[in-house]
């Protein structure tokens, strides 16, 4: 799981979001604490939103129209693993669908019918009510989707006193309608490939928001990016003194929220201001594109 959400890289080193997630794991406090038998671990806001994004990050396209499904055929109604999982086939059939324009190279190829086999493989059990055929077979059924990561960030509930039953929060099932019309939107309006992007660069923050807290007015704007990010920059900046801007951003937002603050400041509005800025004044900061041109770095002289 760390590789895959990205919080290690392939020499099992910390990437600049494993360093927020330790950052976020203040150890002078107790974040997790045992409640059984709802959830055994309580994660703190900030380990609920940096899961989030990574994992909307890595498989967004597949899970935004999974939990709409959810919220559009059970709202607040329960439901088990087993009766989500029966809506596997048409969530992937919506993916392939979207993204049938956009299969060009032999890699994209490879992908598009390993996700139509996977379909069918699971249309298969289905039928077949695999789940009831003995443990073996359990284990590797391809129809049960994994649901305590949306019940451990707060998306869903688990039903009292029933096991793996679940229903959608109130909270999440307007995150969810707000991030599945966003990524429409995004997917109708450009590139389809461009979307979960989009969606990310532009909205998550507002709607992490207005998911994990509770704001008692509307969030206020960001005049300074600099100061804004300042604090969180003397954090989290590596030994050369440069930091990612996208865990910066993230880690600021984080304590802001955590100190009672209402504000946001989206990742391509913190790249455009921080761009304007530095024309402006070349001299007070660094800034240029990371490795691979995947995100921004910047260098605060002033704190160095």
């Amino acid at each position: 799981m760390p590789f895959i959400l990205k919080l290690l890289d392939d020499g099992c080193l910390k990437t600049e979001l494993g360093e927020l997630l330790l950052l976020l794991q203040d150890v002078n406090e107790v974040s997790s604490k045992w409640e059984p038998p709802l959830n055994p671990i309580t994660l703190s806001k900030g380990e609920k939103a940096l899961f989030l994004f990574c994992i909307l990050k890595e498989d967004g396209d597949f899970l935004i129209p999974l939990m709409h499904t959810l919220v559009v055929n059970y709202k607040t109604q329960g439901f088990s693993y087993l009766e989500a999982g029966n809506f596997l086939p048409n969530v992937i059939e919506e993916v392939l669908n979207r993204f049938v324009s956009s299969v060009y190279t032999s890699d994209d190829r490879e992908q598009y019918r390993a996700l139509e086999g996977a379909r069918s493989k699971i249309i298969q059990n289905i039928e077949k009510k695999i789940e009831s055929t003995g443990f073996g077979s359990r284990r590797e059924q391809t129809i049960v989707p994994r649901l305590e990561w949306l019940a451990d960030i707060g998306i869903l509930k688990r039903e009292l006193n029933k096991k793996y039953r679940y229903f959608v929060s109130r909270r999440g099932q307007e995150f969810i309608e707000e991030l599945y019309s966003c990524y429409i939107e995004a997917a109708n309006k450009g590139y389809v490939d461009d979307a979960l992007h989009t969606v990310l660069d532009t909205k998550l923050l507002q709607f992490l928001f207005y998911l994990l807290y509770e704001p008692v007015e509307r969030l206020k704007p960001v005049d300074d990016v600099i100061q804004f990010i300042t604090p969180s920059y003397s954090e989290c900046r590596n030994i050369t003194g440069y930091c990612l801007v996208r865990p910066l951003l993230l880690l600021a937002h984080f304590r802001r929220w955590d100190a009672g603050e209402n504000c946001a400041l989206e990742y391509n509005q913190a790249i455009q201001a921080l761009e304007e800025a530095y024309q402006e004044d070349p001299n007070r900061f660094y800034f240029t594109t990371a490795r691979f041109g995947k995100d921004y770095q910047i260098k605060l002289e002033t704190i160095s």
